[in-house]
């Protein structure tokens, strides 16, 4: 009789531990998360096998995918979403995303705040220096100074004082074409198109900015093909190419610059989750056949 009720405490042992093993094989990094509109959190998923969402209550509010054994999930608007993962088979589990209005700032369109024109030598004239200064109302991401179709080396960081020089070559037209570009991290900001000529003075008043927020995004006439490896502060056409692709996909809100930064890199990496590859934030081979297709 002894031997009988070990057996069957055996027994009983077992399908516990096989009971606890299948609860504990899925299973969310995360139940409840705080966002912010515009904000993005990735959630890891443990567990074997594929997954899908089964469902998403508020896909309004909050947009929500997965990348292999990632739940990513974007927060849009004001209000909630309970979002559904399930496992291939019968395992699932959810998360409760909420939005978060605490700290929300009002969004200000960036300007000029100040802007001036000096001429080192006669204003003018052949082998003269001038040299643009601008400052703006907010910080700014990556302004350039272009003078007669040529982007000039711009310095400066947040809300300046930004400064470019150029040199009269004497070959110019009377007036000069000018602009001045400037935008913030969201891409909101503004052109600034001017003409430099001998009734200018020093300092001239800021002209009304040409707003361009949102930015339009750009439509290609033909498909380029992406055929270079392209990373952090690269300058090509490519990058041009690359900002106006992601841009149409809805992943870049930036200034079209030709000019990889930060923003270009973010928007990569969102492209490379959504294609399943590794969110490197560079352009390699991978990134490219898929950026092609």
């Amino acid at each position: 009789m002894k031997r009988t009720f070990v057996i069957l405490a055996f027994l009983f042992s077992i399908l516990i531990t096989h009971q606890v093993s299948a609860d504990t094989a899925f299973a969310l990094s995360q139940n409840n998360i705080k966002l912010k509109t515009g904000e993005s959190m990735s959630i890891n998923i443990y567990g074997s096998g594929g997954y899908y969402i089964a469902n998403n209550s508020n896909p309004t509010a909050v947009e929500a995918f997965i990348a292999g054994p990632t739940l990513m999930v974007s927060a849009f608007t004001l209000g909630g979403s309970n979002i559904t993962v399930c496992q291939d088979g019968s395992h699932c589990g959810s998360v409760y995303v909420y939005m978060d209005t605490t700290g929300a700032q009002t969004i200000v369109t960036p300007t000029l705040s100040n802007f001036t024109v000096s001429s080192r030598g006669p204003f003018m004239k052949a082998g003269s220096l001038m040299t643009i200064n601008f400052n703006t109302n907010v910080p700014v991401v990556n302004p350039y100074i272009m003078v007669n179709g040529q982007k000039l080396s711009t310095t400066g960081t947040g809300s300046g004082s930004y400064s470019a020089s150029y040199t009269i070559t004497g070959s110019e037209p009377s007036l000069i074409p000018a602009q001045i570009h400037f935008a913030d991290a969201a891409g909101n900001g503004a052109d600034v198109v001017f003409s430099l000529g001998t009734a200018v003075t020093t300092p001239i008043p800021a002209p009304t900015p040409i707003v361009t927020s949102p930015i339009p995004t750009p439509v290609p006439s033909t498909k380029f093909v992406f055929t270079k490896a392209l990373s952090l502060r690269a300058e090509d056409t490519e990058v041009t190419e690359l900002q106006k692709k992601l841009t149409a996909l809805g992943m870049y809100s930036g200034p079209i610059t030709g000019t990889f930064g930060s923003l270009t890199e973010a928007a990569v990496k969102k492209f490379q989750i959504k294609n399943g590859l590794s969110p490197l934030g560079s352009v390699g081979p991978g990134t490219r056949a898929a950026l092609n297709k």
